[in-house]
Protein backbone atom coordinates (compact mmCIF):
# COMPACT_ATOMS: atom_id res chain seq x y z
CA UNK A 1 0.00 0.00 0.00
CA UNK A 2 1.17 3.53 -0.74
CA UNK A 3 -0.08 6.91 0.39
CA UNK A 4 0.37 10.14 -1.58
CA UNK A 5 0.35 13.26 0.56
CA UNK A 6 0.15 16.85 -0.65
CA UNK A 7 0.96 18.67 2.59
CA UNK A 8 0.80 22.13 1.03
CA UNK A 9 -0.16 23.85 -2.20
CA UNK A 10 2.65 26.35 -1.66
CA UNK A 11 5.54 26.24 -4.11
CA UNK A 12 8.62 28.39 -4.69
CA UNK A 13 8.40 27.84 -8.47
CA UNK A 14 5.85 29.30 -10.90
CA UNK A 15 5.52 26.57 -13.54
CA UNK A 16 2.98 27.36 -16.24
CA UNK A 17 1.86 23.73 -16.68
CA UNK A 18 1.37 22.88 -12.97
CA UNK A 19 -1.58 20.55 -12.43
CA UNK A 20 -1.44 20.91 -8.64
CA UNK A 21 -1.83 24.67 -8.45
CA UNK A 22 -5.44 24.71 -7.19
CA UNK A 23 -5.53 22.00 -4.53
CA UNK A 24 -7.32 23.87 -1.76
CA UNK A 25 -9.64 26.83 -1.32
CA UNK A 26 -7.65 28.08 1.65
CA UNK A 27 -4.12 28.54 0.29
CA UNK A 28 -2.69 28.49 3.82
CA UNK A 29 -3.94 24.95 4.49
CA UNK A 30 -1.35 22.47 5.75
CA UNK A 31 -1.98 18.75 6.07
CA UNK A 32 -2.21 17.85 9.76
CA UNK A 33 0.08 14.99 10.70
CA UNK A 34 -2.77 13.40 12.65
CA UNK A 35 -4.47 12.60 9.33
CA UNK A 36 -1.40 10.62 8.26
CA UNK A 37 -1.19 8.91 11.65
CA UNK A 38 -4.82 7.81 11.30
CA UNK A 39 -4.12 6.35 7.88
CA UNK A 40 -1.07 4.43 9.12
CA UNK A 41 -3.00 3.09 12.10
CA UNK A 42 -5.69 1.79 9.76
CA UNK A 43 -3.17 0.46 7.25
CA UNK A 44 0.11 -0.30 9.07
CA UNK A 45 1.54 -2.19 6.08
CA UNK A 46 1.93 1.04 4.08
CA UNK A 47 5.41 0.75 2.55
CA UNK A 48 5.85 4.22 1.03
CA UNK A 49 4.46 7.70 1.58
CA UNK A 50 5.02 9.78 -1.56
CA UNK A 51 5.28 13.47 -0.72
CA UNK A 52 4.38 15.84 -3.55
CA UNK A 53 2.76 19.24 -3.59
CA UNK A 54 3.13 22.15 -4.02
CA UNK A 55 6.74 21.54 -3.16
CA UNK A 56 7.50 19.33 -0.14
CA UNK A 57 10.33 21.63 0.97
CA UNK A 58 7.85 24.42 1.61
CA UNK A 59 7.09 22.51 4.80
CA UNK A 60 9.71 22.79 7.59
CA UNK A 61 12.04 19.83 8.23
CA UNK A 62 10.39 19.42 11.65
CA UNK A 63 7.20 18.28 9.89
CA UNK A 64 8.98 15.28 8.42
CA UNK A 65 11.00 14.58 11.59
CA UNK A 66 7.76 14.29 13.55
CA UNK A 67 6.33 11.93 10.95
CA UNK A 68 9.50 9.80 10.95
CA UNK A 69 9.48 9.67 14.74
CA UNK A 70 5.90 8.42 14.67
CA UNK A 71 6.76 5.79 12.05
CA UNK A 72 9.70 4.52 14.11
CA UNK A 73 7.78 4.65 17.40
CA UNK A 74 4.99 2.50 15.95
CA UNK A 75 7.38 0.15 14.18
CA UNK A 76 6.02 0.76 10.67
CA UNK A 77 8.18 -0.31 7.74
CA UNK A 78 7.35 2.91 5.87
CA UNK A 79 9.67 5.18 3.93
CA UNK A 80 9.12 8.75 2.68
CA UNK A 81 9.77 9.61 -0.97
CA UNK A 82 9.88 13.37 -1.63
CA UNK A 83 9.54 14.72 -5.18
CA UNK A 84 10.87 18.27 -5.00
CA UNK A 85 12.45 20.91 -7.20
CA UNK A 86 15.24 20.99 -4.56
CA UNK A 87 15.42 24.77 -4.79
CA UNK A 88 15.24 25.32 -1.03
CA UNK A 89 17.95 22.67 -0.56
CA UNK A 90 20.07 24.37 -3.22
CA UNK A 91 19.80 27.66 -1.34
CA UNK A 92 20.10 26.22 2.18
CA UNK A 93 21.64 22.73 2.07
CA UNK A 94 22.43 22.59 5.78
CA UNK A 95 18.74 23.08 6.57
CA UNK A 96 17.92 19.78 4.85
CA UNK A 97 21.12 17.77 5.22
CA UNK A 98 20.15 15.75 8.29
CA UNK A 99 16.67 14.95 7.00
CA UNK A 100 17.91 13.89 3.56
CA UNK A 101 20.51 11.70 5.29
CA UNK A 102 17.83 9.73 7.10
CA UNK A 103 17.68 6.10 5.88
CA UNK A 104 13.90 6.27 5.40
CA UNK A 105 14.05 9.34 3.15
CA UNK A 106 14.24 9.04 -0.65
CA UNK A 107 14.52 12.07 -2.95
CA UNK A 108 13.41 12.66 -6.51
CA UNK A 109 13.48 15.90 -8.43
CA UNK A 110 12.15 17.51 -11.61
CA UNK A 111 13.40 19.25 -14.72
CA UNK A 112 12.22 19.79 -18.25
CA UNK A 113 13.18 21.66 -21.34
CA UNK A 114 11.03 24.45 -22.67
CA UNK A 115 9.71 27.63 -21.11
CA UNK A 116 7.21 26.08 -18.71
CA UNK A 117 9.31 25.31 -15.62
CA UNK A 118 9.92 28.70 -14.09
CA UNK A 119 11.69 29.76 -10.89
CA UNK A 120 9.56 32.89 -10.92
CA UNK A 121 7.23 34.32 -13.59
CA UNK A 122 9.31 34.69 -16.76
CA UNK A 123 12.51 33.21 -15.24
CA UNK A 124 13.04 29.73 -16.74
CA UNK A 125 14.69 26.92 -14.79
CA UNK A 126 17.38 26.10 -17.35
CA UNK A 127 19.51 23.01 -17.89
CA UNK A 128 22.50 24.94 -16.59
CA UNK A 129 20.69 25.71 -13.34
CA UNK A 130 19.41 22.14 -13.05
CA UNK A 131 22.97 20.84 -13.35
CA UNK A 132 24.01 23.23 -10.58
CA UNK A 133 21.23 21.94 -8.31
CA UNK A 134 22.16 18.34 -9.14
CA UNK A 135 25.85 19.00 -8.45
CA UNK A 136 24.99 20.53 -5.07
CA UNK A 137 22.91 17.48 -4.18
CA UNK A 138 25.70 15.07 -5.19
CA UNK A 139 28.23 17.15 -3.27
CA UNK A 140 26.35 16.35 -0.08
CA UNK A 141 24.99 12.92 -1.04
CA UNK A 142 27.40 11.27 -3.48
CA UNK A 143 25.94 7.79 -2.88
CA UNK A 144 22.28 8.73 -3.44
CA UNK A 145 20.52 8.30 -6.77
CA UNK A 146 18.52 11.26 -8.07
CA UNK A 147 16.00 10.55 -10.82
CA UNK A 148 14.28 13.54 -12.42
CA UNK A 149 10.71 13.80 -13.65
CA UNK A 150 9.81 15.73 -16.80
CA UNK A 151 6.25 16.71 -17.72
CA UNK A 152 5.60 16.56 -21.46
CA UNK A 153 3.00 18.75 -23.13
CA UNK A 154 2.53 20.38 -26.54
CA UNK A 155 4.92 23.19 -25.65
CA UNK A 156 7.93 20.91 -25.16
CA UNK A 157 7.04 17.66 -26.96
CA UNK A 158 9.67 18.32 -29.63
CA UNK A 159 12.26 18.31 -26.83
CA UNK A 160 11.09 15.07 -25.17
CA UNK A 161 14.10 12.98 -26.25
CA UNK A 162 16.49 15.65 -25.00
CA UNK A 163 15.58 14.66 -21.44
CA UNK A 164 16.73 11.10 -22.13
CA UNK A 165 19.93 12.32 -23.77
CA UNK A 166 20.52 14.49 -20.71
CA UNK A 167 19.94 11.56 -18.36
CA UNK A 168 22.44 9.47 -20.32
CA UNK A 169 24.99 12.28 -20.27
CA UNK A 170 24.59 12.64 -16.48
CA UNK A 171 24.41 8.84 -15.98
CA UNK A 172 21.09 9.07 -14.14
CA UNK A 173 17.46 8.19 -14.94
CA UNK A 174 14.57 10.40 -15.95
CA UNK A 175 10.85 9.71 -16.03
CA UNK A 176 8.72 11.27 -18.74
CA UNK A 177 5.06 11.80 -17.84
CA UNK A 178 2.22 13.45 -19.71
CA UNK A 179 0.51 16.66 -18.59
CA UNK A 180 -2.90 16.26 -16.99
CA UNK A 181 -5.70 18.75 -17.50
CA UNK A 182 -5.72 20.27 -14.01
CA UNK A 183 -4.60 23.43 -12.31
CA UNK A 184 -2.78 25.73 -14.72
CA UNK A 185 -2.64 22.99 -17.36
CA UNK A 186 -5.64 23.62 -19.59
CA UNK A 187 -5.21 20.64 -21.93
CA UNK A 188 -4.09 17.04 -21.43
CA UNK A 189 -1.24 15.58 -23.44
CA UNK A 190 -2.48 12.37 -25.14
CA UNK A 191 -0.99 9.17 -23.79
CA UNK A 192 -0.76 7.91 -27.39
CA UNK A 193 1.86 10.56 -28.09
CA UNK A 194 3.73 9.50 -24.96
CA UNK A 195 3.85 5.91 -26.20
CA UNK A 196 5.28 7.14 -29.48
CA UNK A 197 8.04 8.81 -27.45
CA UNK A 198 8.62 5.65 -25.37
CA UNK A 199 8.97 3.68 -28.60
CA UNK A 200 11.61 6.09 -29.84
CA UNK A 201 13.49 5.73 -26.55
CA UNK A 202 13.48 1.94 -26.97
CA UNK A 203 14.48 2.05 -30.64
CA UNK A 204 17.45 4.27 -29.81
CA UNK A 205 18.56 1.83 -27.10
CA UNK A 206 18.06 4.34 -24.28
CA UNK A 207 15.39 2.63 -22.16
CA UNK A 208 17.75 2.18 -19.22
CA UNK A 209 17.72 5.97 -18.78
CA UNK A 210 13.92 6.42 -18.74
CA UNK A 211 11.78 4.64 -16.16
CA UNK A 212 8.31 4.52 -17.75
CA UNK A 213 9.43 2.96 -21.01
CA UNK A 214 10.91 0.09 -19.00
CA UNK A 215 7.57 -0.84 -17.42
CA UNK A 216 5.52 -0.59 -20.61
CA UNK A 217 5.20 -4.36 -21.04
CA UNK A 218 3.21 -4.56 -17.80
CA UNK A 219 0.53 -2.43 -19.42
CA UNK A 220 0.46 -4.34 -22.69
CA UNK A 221 0.28 -7.71 -20.95
CA UNK A 222 -2.49 -6.47 -18.65
CA UNK A 223 -0.47 -6.66 -15.45
CA UNK A 224 -0.80 -4.23 -12.57
CA UNK A 225 1.65 -1.45 -13.24
CA UNK A 226 2.45 1.62 -11.22
CA UNK A 227 0.62 4.94 -11.06
CA UNK A 228 -0.08 6.99 -13.16
CA UNK A 229 -0.64 4.17 -15.66
CA UNK A 230 -2.33 1.49 -13.54
CA UNK A 231 -5.98 0.61 -14.00
CA UNK A 232 -6.06 -0.90 -10.52
CA UNK A 233 -4.35 1.87 -8.56
CA UNK A 234 -7.28 2.16 -6.16
CA UNK A 235 -6.45 -1.33 -4.89
CA UNK A 236 -3.31 0.00 -3.26
CA UNK A 237 -3.21 3.80 -3.30
CA UNK A 238 -4.76 6.70 -1.41
CA UNK A 239 -4.12 10.46 -1.45
CA UNK A 240 -4.42 13.12 1.24
CA UNK A 241 -4.78 16.76 0.30
CA UNK A 242 -3.45 19.77 2.22
CA UNK A 243 -6.87 20.37 3.76
CA UNK A 244 -7.21 16.72 4.79
CA UNK A 245 -9.56 15.64 1.98
CA UNK A 246 -9.09 11.98 1.15
CA UNK A 247 -9.05 10.52 -2.36
CA UNK A 248 -8.35 7.23 -4.14
CA UNK A 249 -6.45 8.99 -6.95
CA UNK A 250 -3.77 11.67 -6.70
CA UNK A 251 -4.42 13.24 -10.13
CA UNK A 252 -8.21 13.34 -9.57
CA UNK A 253 -7.36 14.94 -6.24
CA UNK A 254 -5.90 17.83 -8.28
CA UNK A 255 -9.39 18.38 -9.72
CA UNK A 256 -10.97 18.32 -6.27
CA UNK A 257 -13.21 15.68 -7.81
CA UNK A 258 -16.13 15.31 -5.41
CA UNK A 259 -17.05 11.92 -6.88
CA UNK A 260 -13.60 10.62 -5.99
CA UNK A 261 -13.48 11.94 -2.43
CA UNK A 262 -13.90 9.23 0.20
CA UNK A 263 -15.26 9.25 3.72
CA UNK A 264 -12.27 7.96 5.66
CA UNK A 265 -14.37 6.81 8.61
CA UNK A 266 -16.67 4.63 6.53
CA UNK A 267 -14.14 3.28 4.03
CA UNK A 268 -13.92 -0.49 3.90
CA UNK A 269 -10.56 -2.29 3.87
CA UNK A 270 -10.71 -5.93 2.84
CA UNK A 271 -7.58 -7.86 3.64
CA UNK A 272 -4.72 -5.99 2.00
CA UNK A 273 -6.89 -4.06 -0.45
CA UNK A 274 -9.19 -1.07 -0.24
CA UNK A 275 -12.77 -0.78 -1.36
CA UNK A 276 -12.51 0.30 -5.01
CA UNK A 277 -14.36 3.60 -5.65
CA UNK A 278 -12.93 4.15 -9.15
CA UNK A 279 -14.45 0.89 -10.34
CA UNK A 280 -17.92 2.15 -9.44
CA UNK A 281 -17.65 5.17 -11.76
CA UNK A 282 -19.06 4.03 -15.08
CA UNK A 283 -17.91 7.14 -16.98
CA UNK A 284 -14.27 6.28 -16.17
CA UNK A 285 -14.29 2.63 -17.27
CA UNK A 286 -13.19 3.18 -20.87
CA UNK A 287 -12.79 5.83 -23.56
CA UNK A 288 -15.42 4.27 -25.84
CA UNK A 289 -17.20 0.92 -26.23
CA UNK A 290 -14.87 -0.13 -29.05
CA UNK A 291 -12.06 -0.27 -26.47
CA UNK A 292 -13.55 -3.38 -24.85
CA UNK A 293 -12.52 -5.63 -27.75
CA UNK A 294 -9.22 -3.90 -28.53
CA UNK A 295 -5.91 -5.54 -27.58
CA UNK A 296 -4.71 -2.14 -26.36
CA UNK A 297 -7.49 -1.88 -23.76
CA UNK A 298 -5.16 -1.97 -20.75
CA UNK A 299 -2.80 0.52 -22.33
CA UNK A 300 -5.35 3.16 -23.32
CA UNK A 301 -7.72 2.73 -20.38
CA UNK A 302 -5.26 2.30 -17.54
CA UNK A 303 -5.46 5.73 -15.95
CA UNK A 304 -8.98 6.89 -15.01
CA UNK A 305 -7.85 10.51 -14.85
CA UNK A 306 -6.55 10.25 -18.41
CA UNK A 307 -9.91 8.81 -19.55
CA UNK A 308 -11.68 11.74 -17.93
CA UNK A 309 -9.34 14.33 -19.47
CA UNK A 310 -9.54 12.94 -23.03
CA UNK A 311 -13.33 12.74 -22.92
CA UNK A 312 -13.68 16.26 -21.53
CA UNK A 313 -11.28 17.59 -24.20
CA UNK A 314 -12.90 15.72 -27.12
CA UNK A 315 -9.56 14.06 -27.89
CA UNK A 316 -10.62 10.39 -27.80
CA UNK A 317 -10.57 9.81 -31.57
CA UNK A 318 -7.21 11.55 -31.97
CA UNK A 319 -5.76 9.29 -29.28
CA UNK A 320 -7.35 6.13 -30.72
CA UNK A 321 -6.15 6.73 -34.27
CA UNK A 322 -2.53 7.11 -33.22
CA UNK A 323 -2.63 4.13 -30.84
CA UNK A 324 -3.87 1.82 -33.61
CA UNK A 325 -0.87 2.79 -35.72
CA UNK A 326 1.49 1.88 -32.87
CA UNK A 327 0.15 -1.57 -31.91
CA UNK A 328 2.77 -3.62 -33.75
CA UNK A 329 5.72 -1.61 -32.42
CA UNK A 330 4.34 -1.59 -28.87
CA UNK A 331 4.02 -5.38 -28.86
CA UNK A 332 7.57 -5.73 -30.19
CA UNK A 333 8.82 -3.39 -27.47
CA UNK A 334 6.92 -5.20 -24.71
CA UNK A 335 8.38 -8.54 -25.79
CA UNK A 336 11.91 -7.28 -26.30
CA UNK A 337 14.68 -8.89 -24.26
CA UNK A 338 16.24 -5.59 -23.22
CA UNK A 339 13.00 -4.15 -21.81
CA UNK A 340 12.20 -7.27 -19.81
CA UNK A 341 15.75 -7.48 -18.45
CA UNK A 342 15.54 -3.87 -17.32
CA UNK A 343 12.16 -4.51 -15.68
CA UNK A 344 13.67 -7.39 -13.71
CA UNK A 345 16.55 -5.21 -12.54
CA UNK A 346 14.17 -2.54 -11.26
CA UNK A 347 12.02 -5.03 -9.39
CA UNK A 348 15.08 -6.58 -7.76
CA UNK A 349 16.22 -3.11 -6.69
CA UNK A 350 12.72 -2.44 -5.29
CA UNK A 351 12.76 1.14 -6.50
CA UNK A 352 9.71 3.36 -5.93
CA UNK A 353 8.00 4.21 -9.22
CA UNK A 354 5.32 6.78 -8.53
Amino acid sequence: MVLIIKPTEACNFSCTFCSSSYLVDNKKSKLHLEKIYQFLERYPLTNTIFVVGGDPLMMPPSYYYRLLEHIEEKGYNTSLSLTTNLWDFYKKPQKWFDLFSHPKIEIGTSFQYGEGRQISPGVVFTEEKFREVYAKFKQYFPEKDLCFLAVINEENEHLAMNHVYLAKDMNIQCRLVYANMSGRSGKPYPLSKMYKIYLQIWKEGLAEYEQTSISISEKIFGLEGSCPLSRNCDHWMRSLNADGKYFSCGPLNDDLDVKNEIDFESEVVKGEKFYLPLQTRTELQYLKEECITCEMFQVCNGCRKHIKDLKNSNMVEEHCSLMKSLISDLNAMANSKEINNLRSEIKMANRPTI
